[in-house]
């Protein structure tokens, strides 16, 4: 696989909880579980497949959707016409990720850098995540998750939503 074909998010998301679930495995046949998880993003699917609630199988096919819809509703350059960049993810005081089209995110980076953050870095990606531009990726998600059995958790997962315990309904 090329680094182009493994950047891709379909592949990637993919790729990403692989090794998640292997690390989890190994530290499982070492003795050591978690009560309760939590994971942002792609991180919750992990979480969500970790605990029971999804299978693995329902878990890779969702991911697999999930970044196919990403990835090709991307494409659309009307999508990423404008000006536009968001918060992202909150990760902690400290770190604030940023998402938007590449011209804004480049002129932010600049920007902070002169504003004297501490640290830049710029992630790649290969579309505005976590932004109004993904609407539609949503909705089209939507219907993939009407198809999945989502079971009763073996381990407590906190939602990202609101903080929440899931449970099966």
């Amino acid at each position: 696989t090329s680094m182009e074909e493994l950047s891709k998010t379909e592949n990637t998301q993919i790729a990403i909880a692989t090794v998640s679930l292997s690390i989890l495995e190994v530290l499982r046949k070492r003795g050591i579980k978690a009560k309760i998880a939590t994971g942002l993003s792609l991180g919750e699917y992990v979480a969500l497949m970790y605990s029971g609630i999804l299978t693995i199988e329902d878990g890779m096919k969702l991911l697999k959707q999930r970044g196919y819809l990403m990835g090709n509703l991307m494409c659309n350059k009307k999508i990423m016409e404008g000006k536009f960049v968001v918060p992202a993810n909150y990760n902690y005081s400290g770190q604030i990720v940023i998402s938007g089209n590449e011209e804004t995110i480049e002129e932010c980076i600049e920007e902070f850098k002169e504003k004297g953050a501490k640290k830049v870095i710029k992630l790649k990606t290969s579309g505005p995540f976590h932004t109004i531009k993904l609407q539609k990726a949503s909705e089209e998600f939507a219907k993939c998750l009407q198809n999945v059995q989502f079971n009763e958790p073996k381990v407590d997962i906190i939602k990202n939503l609101d903080g929440r315990i899931y449970s099966k309904e």
